[in-house]
């Protein structure tokens, strides 16, 4: 009876223990993923999990989506489903992004759409794989630091730059870098999701992920949760 009692102590101990806290991988995006852990992406993360605990860990997209699928943090936030394989992600959408354009002033003179790249030098960001959105003939290539990038736009060494107008205008900003050229905004649009490890303890916050999102999406909650930290639904996916 003793011994039985320690088991059921012991047990009833373990069971009251915090749950550990969980690995999530994020580029850090103004308004989505922000340094401080708020933005849109956080908003959602706390909302789907307010009894857990996390560890976040800042890193380029495409270190964002290895890290999960090597089990090496249990989620990642903000990825295209065409940068990884579908089992990884659930296909509940948090978002649709939409990417814009930076163009040479010679190309915006005649600019009428994306048909315009053929044959130009586009160049993206290591990683975000924008060739499925251009024109096939496109002229696409990718460098890790955009700010590299846009000083290649203005010293007329490509045509366009594709990526945020919001991170390509902080890129400018910071590195003190002129702007010679001019943006073309929502230029092709893609949707969003949060993916997930296969441990484990991934598939467990997945599952726990899709059940509240459907609350969310039902009772317009996550509506409302773009609106307060994006301050617009235009990204709204449903």
């Amino acid at each position: 009876m003793h011994k039985l009692l320690c088991v059921l102590v012991l047990l009833l101990g373990f069971a009251s223990l915090p749950a550990k806290p969980f690995s999530v991988a994020t580029e850090q995006w103004q308004d989505y993923s922000n340094s401080d852990l708020t933005g849109y992406y956080f908003s959602i993360l706390n909302r789907v999990f307010p009894e857990r605990e996390y560890e976040v860990r800042f890193v380029p997209y495409l270190r964002s989506i290895a890290l999960v699928q090597h089990d090496a943090v249990d989620m990642a936030m903000g990825i295209s489903p065409d940068a990884i394989p579908e089992q990884f992600c659930s296909p509940y959408l948090v978002g649709l992004e939409t990417a814009d354009l930076a163009i040479s002033q010679e190309l915006a003179e005649t600019w009428s759409g994306l048909d315009d790249l053929k044959g130009k030098r586009v160049y993206g960001r290591l990683g975000y794989d924008w060739a499925d959105t251009l024109p096939a003939t496109a002229d696409y290539h990718e460098l890790a630091d955009l700010a590299v990038i846009l000083k290649l736009l203005n010293a007329q060494r490509i045509d366009a730059v594709i990526d945020y107008r919001m991170d390509m205008e902080i890129a400018l900003q910071q590195g003190n870098l002129g702007q010679g050229f001019v943006f073309v905004d929502n230029v092709v649009e893609f949707p969003i999701h949060f993916c997930f490890s296969l441990s484990e303890l991934g598939q467990q916050l997945r599952r726990q992920f899709e059940r509240e999102m459907k609350v969310l999406i039902d009772s317009g909650e996550l509506r409302q949760i773009m609106i307060d930290t994006l301050s617009s639904d235009i990204e709204y996916p449903y």
